[in-house]
């Protein structure tokens, strides 16, 4: 591009400005996945305009020709700073400055940003919340698969009772639902048009703001001018969102890394999502989850750089925010590649049932349900069984005995006779029966519990949640591709 385009900007006024301090200040590296929404600002202000009867209809033949010829892959120049005077000076190169000229009529840099951040965003949390869908989706047949599949259930990463691995998925699936709802229940937030604002003013030119509002696909309009060119708001509630997102595949991953571990052998992942050493040929790192995991924490940083940036901003527009947008793409990049790699690492890992079974059955787990069978079967208080079964817990490990299964009834009534001065009469062998793993989880049939039946129950309820979220979402997606397919037939 010629230099005389800088003229576009900085006149005899400024004077031409050195490379190294246009590098310096452009925006022109993150501002290359507006550029496509610029040229649709631009051809739905310049519609608005001939329909006000602001520019003529020849004028606006020959500006909406040559932003359609522009190619959104196109080169930037950094001298003119950002995406929309690159635009501009493209469709005055074609066309000349007295009539590409004047579709900066009645209208500013400042309120085209905040559009085109608003139109490239709400396609990506569209894009975010559908391979959510898809990893539910995931999850939820995983489920399936594995009702059955008996496991410890942990608290402070102690075994703390059984539960079933479905059970434990469906926690996951709930948690990222709710990440589903806040991505679509930001999308009328994020869809509301700044466009008529300019610089912070409006302007005294006869505008339709509601027009362009349409042309574009937008909710409403902003309702303050200041407010529409100054606020971010909506990038922050937005990064909140994506961080959230990583926190949860941050914690699905954790476990992935874990389980994986010789000293839990609970499961095993595909070879593709895994990494050796240099050194150590055996090794077998679960590296996609570890990066996973380590990826949350930039969109967490993402997060809070913008915060930063924006909490003493005075209003309305200053250039502090143009370095909002490249940890915005930043948060979504890493937000949606995680999505996709967490989905397919869980679509292809093997399970091993019999070592979660293994952890379960030798072991204690089931003592909260030897004190509540005894609460059940005797007069005894909750508190009192309860350091029943500790006592009993602790005769069993001095003995050497490391499951709670080893208990026998002479054992049972010494103990009983030491804590309470008293034996207890009870079905010994119904006790036994409570304390097996798997009859503890089939007895737990409240909603939301482990047990298989309900279990069941919750995975039916959350596939017709999820089709009736994906249904909104292709909905969005498909009036997006509806506003964009109108705005193409104006010429």
């Amino acid at each position: 591009m010629d230099d005389s385009s800088v003229d576009l900007l900085r006149h005899k006024r400024l004077g031409k400005q050195p490379k190294d301090i246009a590098d310096f200040s452009s925006s022109i590296d993150s501002d290359r996945r507006l550029v496509n929404a610029v040229i649709d600002i631009n051809k739905a202000h310049c519609i608005m305009l001939v329909e006000c009867n602001i520019i003529d209809d020849m004028t606006s033949k020959q500006i909406l020709k040559a932003l359609n010829a522009l190619d959104p892959e196109m080169e930037l120049d950094p001298m003119l700073e950002d995406a929309h005077m690159n635009v501009e000076a493209r469709v005055i190169e074609k066309i000349g400055e007295d009539i590409g000229g004047r579709i900066h009529t009645a209208k500013s840099r400042n309120d085209q940003q905040n559009t085109a951040l608003r139109i490239v965003t709400r396609e990506d949390i569209l894009l975010v919340a559908k391979n959510l869908v898809a990893l539910i989706k995931t999850l939820l047949n995983f489920a399936k698969v594995h009702v059955d599949t008996l496991m410890p259930g942990y608290t402070h990463l102690q075994h703390a009772q059984p539960i079933t691995l479905a059970h434990h998925f469906l926690s996951h699936v709930n948690a990222l639902f709710r990440n589903v709802d806040r991505l679509i229940d930001a999308f009328p937030r994020v869809n509301v048009c700044p466009m008529g604002a300019a610089a912070l003013a409006t302007t005294t030119f006869p505008i339709s703001r509601e027009r362009i509002s349409e042309l574009l696909g937008f909710n409403k309009l902003m309702d303050n001018s200041i407010d529409a060119v100054a606020s971010r708001d909506f990038l922050l509630e937005v990064l909140s969102i994506y961080s959230m997102v990583m926190l949860y595949l941050s914690q699905i991953s954790e476990e992935l890394i874990l389980w994986s571990t010789s000293e839990f052998s609970y499961l095993e992942l595909p070879d593709m999502f895994t990494s050796t050493s240099s050194i150590m040929p055996q090794k077998k790192n679960a590296s996609v989850p570890e990066l996973i995991r380590a990826k949350a924490a930039t969109v967490f940083g993402d997060l809070m750089t913008s915060l930063s940036m924006i909490k003493a901003l005075p209003l309305s527009y200053n250039l502090d925010l143009q370095e909002l947008t490249k940890y915005l793409w930043h948060g979504f990049e890493i937000t949606y590649s995680s999505v996709n790699m967490l989905t397919e690492c869980i679509e292809g890992m093997s399970v091993n049932k019999n070592r979660m079974k293994e952890m379960c059955v030798n072991s204690f787990i089931t003592a909260t349900d030897l004190a509540d069978f005894l609460v059940s079967h005797t007069q005894l208080p909750f508190r009192t069984t309860h350091r029943l079964v500790s006592n009993i817990v602790l005769a069993l490990l001095e003995m050497g005995r490391k499951k709670l299964t080893d208990l026998d009834k002479n054992l049972f009534d010494k103990i009983c006779l030491e804590t309470i001065n008293n034996k207890l009469d009870i079905d010994f062998n119904k006790l036994i029966q409570a304390i097996d793993p798997m009859e503890s989880v089939k007895s737990r049939k409240i909603i939301s519990g482990p047990s298989p039946d309900t279990v069941r129950s919750a995975i039916m309820n959350k596939e017709k949640e999820l089709e009736k979220l994906m249904n909104k979402i292709s909905s969005l997606i498909a009036f997006l591709e509806q506003v964009k397919e109108k705005l193409a037939t104006f010429s």
